[in-house]
């Protein structure tokens, strides 16, 4: 079962990951990004900005709600992927999520959601360590 591990400073898990787009697209861009694994939200997330250096048309417009108000964004279809090994190419997942856009962040482009955690198991230590098998 492929994972990816790493370090958390007991409030965020902050991880490299790949961004591309839906498995229906006819091309395989990819670009890589700073990823935050929020347990707290259901769906996973994209920066306009990171939607858009993909190509990825928007699918319609869904409300986010967060702590400072609710508005209406666009929706993007994309898939998540990891390194898994130094050796090889990014490891996607098998599903294709349709996630909201957020406000760009300085330290991360992605939220990964319930949506993806699901799929997989996450395991945190006391010492600091993560991992996601997915």
């Amino acid at each position: 079962m492929p994972a990816v591990s790493g370090r958390h400073n007991g409030r965020q898990i902050i991880v490299a990951a790949f961004v591309a787009p839906p498995l229906d697209a006819q091309r395989f861009d990819l670009l890589q990004v700073s990823a935050l694994v929020d347990t707290g939200a259901s769906r996973s997330l994209v920066t306009r900005d990171s939607a858009q250096r993909l190509g990825l048309p928007p699918r319609g417009k869904h409300p986010l709600v967060s702590a400072r108000a609710t508005e209406l964004v666009d929706r993007y279809a994309f898939r998540i992927g990891f390194r898994v090994d130094e050796t090889l190419g990014p490891w996607f997942l098998d599903v294709d999520l349709v996630g909201s856009e957020f406000r760009s962040q300085t330290d991360f482009q992605v939220i990964i959601g319930m949506a993806v955690l699901r799929t997989g198991t996450l395991q945190l230590w006391p010492d600091g360590r993560f991992r996601f098998a997915f």
